[in-house]
């Protein structure tokens, strides 16, 4: 099993899971909540801000509490500007996070129509 290893300023915070079983990261004021492929969903004391620098490329942040793994992506909807990931779950974008989305992913996005 690989970990995450984040270091904090006086601390190392270890995640007993790895970035590839995350299908999206969702904050919620001071605590950060993972989603995973396998259904878990542990909670962290952390807001997502914290985790943000620490974050893979492969990532992409939908809106202020919401960054999701393009790699669970399966469609997006310009019409409500959502999102539907691998576990049918539906995730609205911001506007502005939308509109860069379809800027800077459009390749990606053909790649799913």
């Amino acid at each position: 099993m690989n970990l995450i290893i984040i270091p904090f300023h006086s601390y190392t915070h270890c995640l007993p899971f790895s970035w590839n079983e995350i299908q999206r990261i969702e904050g919620d004021g001071n605590y950060t909540r993972f989603i995973l492929s396998n259904g878990e969903r542990p909670l962290f004391a952390k807001n997502i801000g914290l985790y943000a620098p620490y974050i893979p490329k492969e990532f992409i942040r939908i809106r202020k509490g919401c960054i999701v793994n393009q790699h669970f992506i399966t469609a997006f909807n310009p019409g409500t500007k959502t999102i539907l990931l691998a576990d049918q779950t539906i995730v609205k974008a911001s506007r502005r996070k939308w509109k860069d989305l379809t800027q800077n992913y459009h390749i990606f996005l053909a790649t799913l129509s």
